[in-house]
């Protein structure tokens, strides 16, 4: 970039966003010359990205959850942040963001407006009537925005078959992540068993891992029920559970010892060290309900680990199936089970599919490839550039498949 420095804001409802989603693509678009601004609701990052030169903005009524009074104060105090700062572009992420920050945005009279989605709301794998009311706040959010990214290339076609946007207002962004800190060659360099004891995990079991807020939404009710059941015939078999403590109306208690698993089931929270955990395990478990491109899964494939998850959308595109995973159908307890069961019986199986799931990472999930998609629509836009390009399908990858 040349000229005057460009000012924009990046937007999130809490600050753990930005270090586990969008830290890579603040460091891009500083580095392309932007002076960038993070703004969100309360929490201890945002004095973290302050001190490595970021400016932030806190929106203290921000949060995870639906209060009238407490958003219609966000959109407020977003409003005063944007006119304030006279940025020349906002881009939101999560839904509630989405809608918020950009009603604020427009409310300001920011030339630029994107979103990016991390999983349309009113998609199919919701159930009716409240699919037709999450419909219509995604109807809204892509009103409200200049341009769109979209994780998920379903999400693309879906906004564009529902009329949405139109075709040239959305851009197929992907999932990626940082394959050189997820590289199971650095990670396991002094070997599993160091990386077991670290995490206090027993040595020598086969360990089960799942990935995801602790909520019925992430599938933990039909997880712990598999658990409970493989435990009783396989004394080998160790489970762990990794989330974040956050408020959540589905909220599920993992305590071990209300579920039978007192001693099969470690339980970690806010953790800094998910490659170490991916390393440790040997399948990884998801039986979501709903996703828009879950990270975990492609974390865990870059690791070189099996998944077995759900059918539906975005997990398609994460887990190729029956070559780097299995997928089932969404609340089907028995499938879940069969699958489990027969990876964990199958180590030869698991092993392909890890190797599979890898090479695939390297091929279609590297984090710079969407950081420079992100910044080239920064520029189109700030230039003044037609918005419209393909979305396209997954080519066959050198992983030796095609979704």
């Amino acid at each position: 970039m040349t000229g005057p420095v460009t000012k924009i804001a990046v937007a999130a409802n809490v600050p753990e966003s930005f270090r586990m989603l969008l830290r890579a693509q603040l460091d891009a678009a500083r580095e392309a010359g932007f002076e960038v601004h993070c703004v969100s609701g309360p929490g201890a990052y945002l004095a973290e990205l302050a001190r490595d030169g970021y400016p932030t903005h806190e929106i203290p009524t921000l949060t995870r959850l639906v209060s009238p009074t407490d958003d219609a104060l966000a959109v407020a105090a977003f409003a005063r942040v944007f006119r304030r700062e006279r940025f020349a572009l906002v881009h939101t992420h999560t839904p509630k963001t989405a809608l918020l920050g950009q009603l604020a945005a427009r409310i300001a009279r920011v030339p630029h407006v994107v979103n990016t989605v991390h999983g349309l709301l009113g998609h199919a794998d919701v159930p009716l009537p409240r699919r037709l009311a999450l419909a219509a706040i995604d109807h809204v959010t892509c009103f409200l925005s200049t341009a769109i990214l979209s994780q998920s290339r379903e999400d693309v076609e879906t906004a564009v078959a529902t009329h949405m946007c139109r075709a040239g207002k959305i851009r197929h962004l992907g999932q990626g992540i940082d394959l050189e800190r997820f590289d199971p060659a650095r990670v396991l360099a002094d070997g599993r068993a160091v990386v077991r004891e670290r995490l206090g995990l027993p040595v020598d079991a086969l360990v089960i891992a799942i990935v995801g807020r602790f909520t019925e939404e992430k599938g933990y009710p039909e997880f712990l029920r598999v658990a409970r059941r493989l435990a009783a015939t396989r004394p080998d078999v160790h489970f762990v559970a990794v989330g974040m403590s956050l408020a959540e109306r589905d909220a599920v208690d993992v305590d071990p010892a209300q579920h039978g698993l007192a001693g099969r089931l470690t339980v970690l929270v806010d953790r800094h060290d998910m490659p170490e955990i991916y390393a440790a395990a040997d399948l990884v478990v998801l039986p979501t309900h709903r996703e828009g491109f879950p990270r975990s899964l492609v974390e865990a494939g870059s690791m070189g680990i099996p998944i077995v998850a759900t059918q539906i959308r975005g997990c398609r595109e994460a887990v190729a199936q029956g070559l780097t995973g299995v997928l089932v159908p969404p609340g089907d307890e028995t499938a879940l089970y069969d699958a489990v069961t027969a990876l964990t019986n199958d180590p030869a199986k698991r092993t392909r599919m890890g190797e599979v799931a890898r090479r695939r990472a390297r091929v279609e999930f590297d984090e710079g490839r969407v950081c420079e998609r992100v910044i080239d629509l920064y520029c189109d836009l700030l230039a003044g550039r037609p918005q419209s390009v393909p979305a396209g399908r997954m080519a066959v990858g050198a992983y030796g498949g095609a979704r």
